[in-house]
């Protein structure tokens, strides 16, 4: 195969590797990309939390269908600080029992599923995710009608038609 054979097909397979993660194939660079540069790769976000200190933490939920929400921290300057995945293993474990909703929604993002329960009150919020070895999971949190955290699952079914 020719050189010109070897990168078209290289730039062929990188286009449908990027395609396929929902990302753009240009990089974001912490303390270069501003969020200018954020909303041309990411999209709309689907929330966004002021700081106290002027930086700005913008959510991007990649669903349906993934079990992926991307959170973006932007500097009081506008410039990218970090950007990770809300929804891995490490911080599903650190989750405080006295968090309330509003704490949840800002570390996981939106859930992906939502159920009330009108005989108990309670209320059930459920996220996709993958474990540490990159099997599926759901992350399930219920709450009682106060509010307050009742318990906090991690189960490996999926349900039926939910790809993860």
């Amino acid at each position: 195969m020719s050189i010109v054979g070897s990168l078209t097909r290289a730039g062929a397979i990188l286009a449908t590797l990027a395609a396929c993660t929902g990302e753009a194939p240009h990089a974001l660079v912490p303390g270069l990309s501003t969020e200018a540069d954020v909303r041309e790769t990411h999209g709309r976000p689907e929330i966004i939390w002021e700081q106290g200190d002027g930086s700005r933490e913008l959510q991007f939920a990649q669903r349906p269908g993934g079990a992926s929400v991307r959170i973006v921290r932007i500097g009081p300057d506008g410039r990218l600080r970090e950007a990770f995945d809300a929804l891995d293993a490490a911080r599903v474990a650190r989750i405080d029992p006295r968090w309330q909703r509003d704490d949840l929604r800002r570390h996981f993002g939106r859930p992906a599923q939502s159920a009330f329960y009108s005989l108990s009150g309670r209320t059930l919020w459920r996220w996709p995710f993958r474990d540490e070895t990159g099997s599926p999971r759901w992350l399930e949190i219920i709450f009682e009608a106060s509010g307050r955290q009742a318990a906090v699952e991690v189960v490996a079914d999926a349900p039926d038609g939910v790809a993860i």
